[in-house]
């Protein structure tokens, strides 16, 4: 989690990158295969009803990160596009399409967004079933924080890059019981970057993966009079010379290896592009 605090606007001369110092760390699709082979096994036995797989993908720069930025905010207007970087957490960049959630006095907003198919492509039930999952335990979570009156808009296509999504927005209003900050802690993290159930599947992916997620699958909450956070999807971590992408799907019982490897290879396009 990243809370940003009294936020001022500042020239492209006053910001300082700090470079994350990279280890070489790639997923090979050997690994990948592995991870997913175990994680599948849980899924057929019924431990978890979804998991979320990730990688790291290794890739050579030596473009400018704010002119890779600038290619980010000249493209995707309908994302949130961020680059952090300070000593302490390196620099990292990302356009991610997910809110985690919006507050104002009376009302929250949150959004559902799960599955991932190229935008010339149908939606299958792999991806409907694991959309839905994600729509269920966001109203749970609002229902056991005391909101009420759910108006639900959804499921809708929105498209990121060359591959599009399935996202329901959900928005509902405070009671006296309600609280923001609880809300976040129940919320995050949703089964879209982790799974259900979320202790089984985090002990998981805990146990499966062979790399920290770091930032990745975390949220910047931006701490306005009138709050909003988003889940850190579609990220990179930026060094000198290189940089590493993270990226992840969602797994279920009726999942594919190939499938899902191919849907990360094509959710690294957000960014990749803008290093070529």
């Amino acid at each position: 989690m990243l809370v940003l605090n009294n936020l001022q606007k500042c020239s492209r001369e006053e910001i300082n990158i700090h470079y994350s110092q990279l280890k070489n760390n790639h997923t090979s699709k050997e690994v990948y295969e592995t991870a997913f082979n175990d994680l599948h096994e849980s899924l057929k036995a019924g431990e978890v009803k979804k998991v979320v797989l990730s990688k790291i993908k290794e890739v050579e720069n030596h473009k400018d990160p704010l002119e890779i930025f600038d290619g980010l905010n000249k493209t995707y207007n309908s994302t949130f596009n961020y680059i952090l970087s300070s000593p302490e957490i390196g620099c990292w960049m990302g356009a991610t399409p997910e809110l985690l959630i919006e507050s104002d006095q009376l009302r929250i907003k949150t959004v559902s967004l799960a599955g991932t198919v190229l935008q010339s492509e149908s939606w299958s039930e792999k991806e409907r079933e694991e959309q839905q999952f994600v729509t269920d335990y966001i109203l749970d979570v609002l229902n056991e924080n005391g909101f009420q009156n759910h108006q639900i808009d959804g499921p809708n296509d929105v498209n990121n890059g060359i591959v599009k999504h399935l996202k329901t927005t959900i928005s509902a209003d405070y009671t006296n019981r309600s609280s923001f900050f609880k809300t976040i802690s129940d919320l995050h993290p949703t089964p879209a970057t982790c799974g259900i159930p979320t202790k089984d599947a985090m002990a998981l992916i805990q146990n499966t993966e062979n790399h920290d997620r770091q930032l990745y699958t975390g949220y910047i909450l931006l701490n306005f009079k009138n709050p909003v956070a988003f889940v850190n999807l579609r990220c990179m971590e930026v060094g000198k010379n290189k940089v590493h992408l993270y990226l992840g799907g969602g797994l279920t019982a009726k999942s594919d290896c190939e499938k899902e490897w191919e849907e990360t290879e094509r959710k690294s396009q957000t960014l990749l592009k803008f290093l070529e």
